[in-house]
């Protein structure tokens, strides 16, 4: 396996714990920030997750800090609450300009992957056949981890119909999402256990732009919903936080 394989391997796992969701060919984008909320639901701080999209996170960060939730309570109290937003967006071209309209399509909260995770072993045996094989394979193995309220994995799994059924990518994936930390919401310093799903790429490449496209093949839609997620995101099952402005479907 030559070297620039390997590296380009290495860099893709990187970069794509990074990624802030940017897909050329579908003009869309996913942004994460670690966000507080006041007890009456109120955005009080939003820190930026991931590689930034600068003038994109800009105009949406703008428009997020006018956004009401609905907190987290604790005995059916509101209360104090940190979680991880994720808002996808479609881009569309504004015709006679060079610009794009920013349209929302999903906005998640829950807890979210620690970006120094683990990055999982590949199995020789598969890296051979991929090298082998067509150009544009890419395997997705979907983890489903169940976490307890210090973000530690308790239970590591596979989607069932989402992922490869190559039993050694598949081992390799969960062997290493054992050993990542999750970090959970807290509702007035309480941490929230919680399910998240998160998919993970196995491909090779020879350039860090090959890539780059080959983990955008890597995108999961979630059944029955427009929310698609790419490697190195995730997306809680269930979250204490909930949004109460109507912004899904409008354009910033």
């Amino acid at each position: 396996m030559s070297r620039n394989i390997l590296l380009s391997l290495l860099l893709v796992w990187i970069a794509s714990a990074n990624a802030a969701g940017m897909s050329n060919e579908e003009l869309s984008a996913t942004l994460q920030w670690r966000m507080s909320l006041d007890a009456a639901g109120q955005i009080t701080s939003l820190e930026a997750k991931g590689k930034p999209v600068d003038a994109l996170r800009e105009k949406l960060e703008s428009a997020v800090r006018q956004w009401k939730f609905e907190p987290g309570t604790i005995n059916g109290q509101p209360a104090v609450t940190d979680t991880v937003l994720a808002v996808q967006v479609e881009l569309d071209p504004i015709v006679g300009t060079d610009e794009l309209s920013v349209r929302v399509i999903d906005v998640r909260t829950g807890g979210g992957l620690d970006l120094a995770k683990v990055a999982p072993d590949f199995p020789k045996s598969a890296l051979r056949q991929l090298a082998r094989e067509r150009k544009e394979r890419v395997e997705r193995v979907v983890l489903s981890i169940t976490y307890d309220a210090s973000g530690k994995p308790q239970d590591v799994s596979v989607v069932p119909g989402s992922s490869s059924e190559q039993k050694s990518l598949v081992d390799a994936s969960i062997a290493a999402a054992r050993d990542w930390k999750i970090d959970p919401e807290q509702v007035a310093g309480i941490g929230v256990a919680g399910t998240l799903v998160s998919p993970l790429c196995y491909f090779t490449a020879k350039s860090v732009a090959e890539a780059n496209r080959k983990s955008g093949l890597c995108a999961w839609h979630m059944p029955d919903t427009r929310a698609v997620i790419g490697q190195g995101q995730s997306v809680t099952l269930e979250s204490s936080v909930s949004l109460k402005s109507d912004v899904i479907g409008r354009t910033l």
